[in-house]
């Protein structure tokens, strides 16, 4: 059973009935009066277009054969997170600190799935001299075998761990 069937269903329980459950914010025959499962609806719908929202605008496209496309929503979004940023001397710039995070993993030199290779502020798909090379790929060959040691990382495992604890209390 996934975490996010019980958050739904106690969400949609404390939503459900709003005139009886909070008649000092629901006044009697309101909409909320006639339609009694209307507020945990609209909550629920609000939480899916959240999500689309920032999946359109903040994800790259990882599927092999579309993530080299122009992707116009990761653009509108940079837009809008620039519109945002604070301009003063403690201002971050995202790309900088994406791109100075994937420095960092390079030096570990351990076979992993990189997200950022297809983004164009990327220095993975850049060669000495700047320009994109086409050749150049970070996924491991299908060659190489991994051991149980290196597919096992710390993050693997405190996402095991945190499934682990959530079944506890299941």
């Amino acid at each position: 059973m996934r975490c996010s069937s019980i958050i739904g269903a106690g969400l949609g329980g404390t939503l459900a009935d709003p005139v009886k459950n909070y008649p000092s914010i629901f006044k009697p025959n309101s909409i909320f009066d006639r339609f009694p499962f209307l507020l945990p609806n609209l909550v629920c719908t609000f939480v899916v277009v959240l999500g689309l929202v920032v999946g359109v605008l903040f994800l790259e496209e990882s599927h092999e054969d579309k993530k080299h496309r122009r992707d116009l929503g990761l653009e509108l979004g940079q837009r809008i997170v620039r519109l945002f940023q604070w301009k003063g001397n403690g201002a971050v710039d995202l790309t900088e600190t994406r791109e100075t995070a994937h420095v960092f993993s390079l030096d570990e030199k351990r076979p992993s799935y990189q997200s950022t290779d297809s983004s164009r502020t990327s220095i993975t798909s850049a060669n000495e001299d700047g320009d994109f090379d086409p050749e150049y790929s970070p996924i491991p060959s299908t060659s190489e075998k991994l051991s149980w040691r290196q597919g096992f990382t710390a993050q693997v495992l405190l996402i095991i761990i945190g499934y682990g604890i959530l079944a506890l209390y299941v």
